[in-house]
């Protein structure tokens, strides 16, 4: 188990620079986008449509390397004062809808790119989507890996108590 955790936290490093990298490149985009509007008058070509590429890249990527990091908000409120069974119990069920919720929307994100493939273009400046739903997919992909990953130290929890 061990392992297959260092081995996702390896390619979500990776990962996690792709998803950098396209974020400066949105953030890029804007900056130029305004001084190019303010000073010329004009506009970048497509930018609207590049922006949320970018940004649709950087996404998948950012919710798996949250997720690693248990940077996500969560309300202990009512968990904390469950003993350490029945919050590991909880634990795994939260972890098992999310699981479903997340595999469900990569699997219609795979569809949606195997029904596509190449056809789907910008409007403008006619670039394939497909790169950018890739990355989508594989940061979901991850992001249920994580999930699975969080049940099973729920288990792990769970008979150790």
């Amino acid at each position: 188990m061990k392992f297959f955790l260092r081995t996702v936290q390896i390619i979500m490093k990776h990962g996690t620079i792709i998803s950098g990298l396209s974020l400066l490149g949105a953030m890029l985009l804007v900056v130029f986008n305004v001084v190019i509007r303010s000073f010329f008058r004009k506009v970048i070509p497509d930018s609207f449509d590049l922006l949320g590429l970018m940004i649709l890249a950087a996404i998948g990527f950012a919710l798996t390397h949250t997720a690693l990091h248990k940077g996500h908000v969560q309300v202990d409120l009512v968990a904390s004062r469950f003993s350490p069974r029945v919050s590991a119990i909880t634990d795994i069920i939260v972890s098992f809808l999310s699981l479903c919720i997340w595999a469900l929307m990569t699997w219609g994100g795979m569809n949606v790119v195997i029904e596509n493939w190449l056809g789907e273009k910008t409007p403008v400046l006619e670039l394939p989507y497909l790169p950018f739903r890739i990355f989508w997919i594989l940061g979901l992909l991850f992001f249920s890996i994580v999930y699975i990953l969080e049940i099973a130290d729920g288990f792990k929890r769970l008979f150790n108590s």
